[in-house]
């Protein structure tokens, strides 16, 4: 009797991605449920959404059509970035 090894490999890329997916929607579901605030909502919206895809800016604006402007209230962004809260044109 020769002594043998079966072994199987198998990706589970897939499984771990849609794992870290379910607790970042669990986490922001938990989130919002206990925000009473609108503004706290998108400012926490922001920050782990930007945080969860990676990204350098996350933020929420208003556009305002009749007066030809756009406000950021909160936003996520790098530490090497300024914030974009503030009032534009939309020109």
């Amino acid at each position: 009797n020769q002594p043998f090894v079966l072994t199987t490999v198998e990706d589970i890329t897939g499984r771990k991605q849609a794992a870290a997916d379910a607790l970042f929607l669990a986490e922001l579901g938990e989130r919002i449920r206990l925000s009473e605030d609108p503004e706290q909502l998108l400012a926490t919206a922001a920050v782990l959404i930007g945080q969860y895809i990676g990204a350098d800016r996350c933020y929420f604006a208003q556009v305002e059509e009749a007066t030809a402007r756009w406000w950021v209230q909160h936003d996520y962004h790098a530490p090497t970035l300024p914030s974009l809260a503030g009032e534009y044109r939309l020109s």
